[in-house]
Protein backbone atom coordinates (compact mmCIF):
# COMPACT_ATOMS: atom_id res chain seq x y z
CA UNK A 1 0.00 0.00 0.00
CA UNK A 2 1.15 3.41 -0.89
CA UNK A 3 0.70 6.62 1.03
CA UNK A 4 0.26 10.10 -0.64
CA UNK A 5 0.12 13.69 0.17
CA UNK A 6 -1.55 15.73 -2.65
CA UNK A 7 -1.71 19.54 -1.52
CA UNK A 8 -4.55 21.56 -2.56
CA UNK A 9 -4.72 25.14 -1.59
CA UNK A 10 -8.57 25.60 -2.58
CA UNK A 11 -9.91 22.78 0.36
CA UNK A 12 -11.05 23.94 3.12
CA UNK A 13 -11.18 20.50 5.00
CA UNK A 14 -8.93 17.14 4.55
CA UNK A 15 -10.27 14.48 2.01
CA UNK A 16 -9.10 10.84 2.47
CA UNK A 17 -9.14 8.88 -0.51
CA UNK A 18 -8.94 5.63 -1.43
CA UNK A 19 -7.60 4.63 -4.58
CA UNK A 20 -7.63 1.16 -5.86
CA UNK A 21 -8.38 -1.63 -8.99
CA UNK A 22 -11.47 -3.19 -7.33
CA UNK A 23 -13.10 -2.89 -4.09
CA UNK A 24 -11.30 -5.67 -2.55
CA UNK A 25 -11.61 -6.72 1.33
CA UNK A 26 -8.96 -5.04 2.24
CA UNK A 27 -10.03 -1.57 0.84
CA UNK A 28 -13.21 -1.96 2.90
CA UNK A 29 -11.67 -3.05 5.48
CA UNK A 30 -9.29 0.45 5.29
CA UNK A 31 -12.23 2.42 4.57
CA UNK A 32 -14.17 1.02 7.26
CA UNK A 33 -11.51 1.88 9.94
CA UNK A 34 -10.99 5.87 8.18
CA UNK A 35 -15.06 6.61 8.59
CA UNK A 36 -14.80 5.20 12.24
CA UNK A 37 -11.62 7.01 13.15
CA UNK A 38 -12.07 10.34 10.94
CA UNK A 39 -15.26 10.25 9.87
CA UNK A 40 -17.83 9.35 12.83
CA UNK A 41 -18.67 11.55 15.78
CA UNK A 42 -20.02 10.32 18.82
CA UNK A 43 -23.44 12.04 19.93
CA UNK A 44 -22.99 12.51 23.59
CA UNK A 45 -25.64 14.93 26.05
CA UNK A 46 -24.93 17.25 28.11
CA UNK A 47 -28.53 17.85 30.04
CA UNK A 48 -30.46 19.21 27.34
CA UNK A 49 -27.74 19.93 24.78
CA UNK A 50 -26.63 17.40 22.33
CA UNK A 51 -22.48 17.66 22.13
CA UNK A 52 -21.08 15.84 18.61
CA UNK A 53 -17.44 14.42 19.01
CA UNK A 54 -14.89 12.92 17.31
CA UNK A 55 -13.86 9.93 18.72
CA UNK A 56 -9.92 11.81 18.91
CA UNK A 57 -11.29 14.18 21.23
CA UNK A 58 -12.50 10.91 23.35
CA UNK A 59 -10.09 9.91 26.29
CA UNK A 60 -12.57 7.20 27.90
CA UNK A 61 -16.23 5.87 27.65
CA UNK A 62 -17.44 3.96 30.82
CA UNK A 63 -20.44 2.41 32.93
CA UNK A 64 -21.02 4.33 35.96
CA UNK A 65 -24.11 2.69 37.78
CA UNK A 66 -26.91 2.44 34.87
CA UNK A 67 -25.12 5.33 33.00
CA UNK A 68 -22.82 5.38 30.19
CA UNK A 69 -20.24 8.32 30.26
CA UNK A 70 -17.45 9.74 28.05
CA UNK A 71 -15.03 11.71 29.07
CA UNK A 72 -12.69 14.20 27.46
CA UNK A 73 -10.60 17.23 28.35
CA UNK A 74 -14.04 19.67 28.22
CA UNK A 75 -15.72 17.19 30.73
CA UNK A 76 -17.99 14.04 31.18
CA UNK A 77 -20.78 13.62 29.05
CA UNK A 78 -23.92 11.10 28.75
CA UNK A 79 -24.15 8.54 26.29
CA UNK A 80 -27.50 6.69 25.48
CA UNK A 81 -25.69 3.68 23.71
CA UNK A 82 -24.81 1.05 25.87
CA UNK A 83 -20.81 0.14 26.17
CA UNK A 84 -20.92 -2.48 23.41
CA UNK A 85 -22.72 -0.98 21.22
CA UNK A 86 -20.41 2.51 21.05
CA UNK A 87 -17.32 -0.19 21.00
CA UNK A 88 -18.32 -1.48 17.74
CA UNK A 89 -18.96 2.12 16.40
CA UNK A 90 -15.32 3.11 17.38
CA UNK A 91 -13.41 -0.26 16.55
CA UNK A 92 -10.41 -1.71 17.71
CA UNK A 93 -8.02 0.75 15.95
CA UNK A 94 -8.18 3.59 18.58
CA UNK A 95 -10.06 1.94 21.44
CA UNK A 96 -8.92 -0.74 24.10
CA UNK A 97 -11.44 -2.44 26.72
CA UNK A 98 -9.70 -2.10 29.62
CA UNK A 99 -12.61 -3.57 31.94
CA UNK A 100 -16.16 -4.43 32.01
CA UNK A 101 -17.11 -1.22 31.99
CA UNK A 102 -14.27 1.06 30.58
CA UNK A 103 -13.02 2.03 27.03
CA UNK A 104 -9.84 3.69 27.06
CA UNK A 105 -8.50 5.59 23.49
CA UNK A 106 -5.09 4.35 22.89
CA UNK A 107 -3.90 7.53 21.70
CA UNK A 108 -4.46 9.02 24.56
CA UNK A 109 -2.62 7.07 26.69
CA UNK A 110 0.59 7.97 28.61
CA UNK A 111 1.76 5.60 30.40
CA UNK A 112 0.88 1.95 31.56
CA UNK A 113 2.03 1.02 35.41
CA UNK A 114 2.62 -3.16 34.93
CA UNK A 115 4.50 -3.29 38.42
CA UNK A 116 1.01 -4.01 40.17
CA UNK A 117 0.24 -7.26 40.90
CA UNK A 118 -2.62 -8.71 38.48
CA UNK A 119 -3.87 -5.16 37.11
CA UNK A 120 -2.33 -2.61 35.05
CA UNK A 121 -2.61 0.95 35.95
CA UNK A 122 -3.16 3.23 32.58
CA UNK A 123 -2.85 7.26 32.75
CA UNK A 124 -3.80 9.05 30.44
CA UNK A 125 -3.55 12.78 29.41
CA UNK A 126 -5.00 15.02 31.51
CA UNK A 127 -4.09 13.34 35.06
CA UNK A 128 -7.12 10.65 34.58
CA UNK A 129 -5.49 7.17 36.45
CA UNK A 130 -7.65 3.71 35.79
CA UNK A 131 -7.40 0.19 35.74
CA UNK A 132 -7.54 -2.95 34.21
CA UNK A 133 -8.97 -5.64 35.62
CA UNK A 134 -7.77 -8.75 36.31
CA UNK A 135 -9.90 -10.47 33.18
CA UNK A 136 -8.47 -8.01 30.71
CA UNK A 137 -4.39 -7.65 31.42
CA UNK A 138 -3.36 -10.18 28.65
CA UNK A 139 -5.56 -8.22 26.10
CA UNK A 140 -3.90 -4.54 27.03
CA UNK A 141 -0.07 -6.58 27.29
CA UNK A 142 -0.65 -8.11 23.83
CA UNK A 143 -2.24 -4.72 22.40
CA UNK A 144 0.88 -3.01 23.72
CA UNK A 145 3.46 -5.86 23.20
CA UNK A 146 4.32 -6.80 27.00
CA UNK A 147 4.91 -9.52 28.19
CA UNK A 148 6.95 -12.85 27.69
CA UNK A 149 6.27 -13.19 24.24
CA UNK A 150 7.24 -9.64 23.41
CA UNK A 151 10.45 -9.71 25.04
CA UNK A 152 12.23 -12.45 22.77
Amino acid sequence: MKIEFLQDPTRKEPVLAVVAAEESAQVKSLMERLERTYGGVIKCFDGEEIVMLSPEQILRIFAQGHRVLCQTAEGIFFLKERLYEIEAILGEDCFVRISKSELVNKDKILRLDVSLSGTVGVYLEGEIKTYTSRRYVPRIKAVFGLGREAKK
